[in-house]
């Protein structure tokens, strides 16, 4: 029997609500072309399944995520990715010569449908209590934005589903 490998910081296989914010918190993610770019390269690991993307936002100066690591991975790794790819990308395309990304993150482990339910509403909450929009769906650049593809909650079945 194999045993299957164990990531040192025991993240491989939850699911947790990330934040991380621009150097500085500056707005750097302020631009269509930025949170575009961003959501680029959220769509582009989610596709290698790197990760689950449950929620997401992209604010002027954050960002927000609920995703699912799988096991053998990361979250360290899946944020690396993140952040390294958009800053790598967004001097490339852009030329801007910043760094983009604070350093680290911060994060919270969602073991349950109600913690999961909590974090969400906060994450969906975030364009309106910054006053761009009334509605987080007419905010585009946020998981509640109509079209918009996602993993289902790993609680789905006990949560109520949009």
């Amino acid at each position: 029997m194999t045993i299957p490998k164990r990531h040192p910081d025991g993240t491989e296989g939850k699911t947790f609500f990330v934040s991380t914010a621009a150097e500085s918190h500056r707005f750097l993610l302020q631009t269509d072309r930025m949170k575009n770019l961003v959501i680029e390269v959220l769509y582009e690991y989610r596709k290698t399944g790197e990760f689950l993307l449950h929620e997401f936002v992209i604010m002027p100066n954050h960002l927000h995520l609920i995703v699912s690591v799988p096991e053998g991975s990361s979250l360290s790794r899946v944020m690396q990715l993140i952040k390294g790819r958009s800053s790598y990308e967004a001097k490339k395309r852009f030329g801007i010569p910043l760094t983009i990304w604070q350093r680290g993150f911060s994060d919270d482990y969602l073991p349950n449908a109600e913690k999961y339910a909590s974090f969400r509403r906060y994450l969906l909450e975030n364009p309106v209590k910054a006053r761009l929009v009334e509605r987080s769906e007419e905010y585009p650049y946020c998981s509640s934005f109509p079209g918009v593809v996602l993993d289902p909650s790993p609680f789905m079945s006990r949560a109520k589903a949009r």
